[in-house]
């Protein structure tokens, strides 16, 4: 018997974090995600995101060397995340929340497109659009230097 995973917070934030210096740019001009930044993969219905610390006081949200690490492997930069909270993604897409943690990453959530949308692309960038309305964009002042996690 599998155990059930923890539900997500309608309150909690989600972020897709952002490593190509175009899309970031994009993201920093209009304060939100462009919207192919949150399309699945051909032939798949779910994106990764994180589940996010969010600071309002100090406009910061936490991210770790993982995410540095990536941008890195990819020959980027850790630019920032595009984030939003759950219950907006529930509540304005078709698209639902998964709990997912990692060994490498205990804050990875799914996003999940409707199954039946993954061979549709003019759907599926019409749902992504919707995702990309809803995050706001927030640039990290200096990528080089990871923020220890916050408990």
């Amino acid at each position: 018997m599998q155990a059930e995973k923890p539900k997500i917070d309608p309150t909690e934030f989600l972020g897709r974090s952002v490593s190509d210096r175009k899309r970031a740019k994009y993201a920093h001009d209009n304060g939100v995600l462009y919207f192919r930044s949150l399309l699945p993969r051909s032939g798949e219905h779910v994106i990764s995101v994180d589940k996010l610390i969010r600071n309002v006081e100090n406009n910061s949200c936490n991210y770790t060397e993982k995410h540095v690490r990536v941008a890195t492997e990819r020959e980027g930069t850790f630019y920032g995340w595009g984030y939003f909270t759950s219950g907006e993604l529930l509540h304005q897409t078709p698209c639902q929340v998964e709990f997912d943690p990692l060994p490498a990453n205990p804050n990875h959530v799914l996003v999940i497109y409707p199954e039946e949308l993954k061979l549709d692309k003019i759907e599926l960038k019409y749902v992504a659009k919707e995702i990309a309305l809803l995050t706001n964009w927030l640039e990290v002042k200096d990528p080089t230097t990871p923020k220890p996690e916050e408990p």
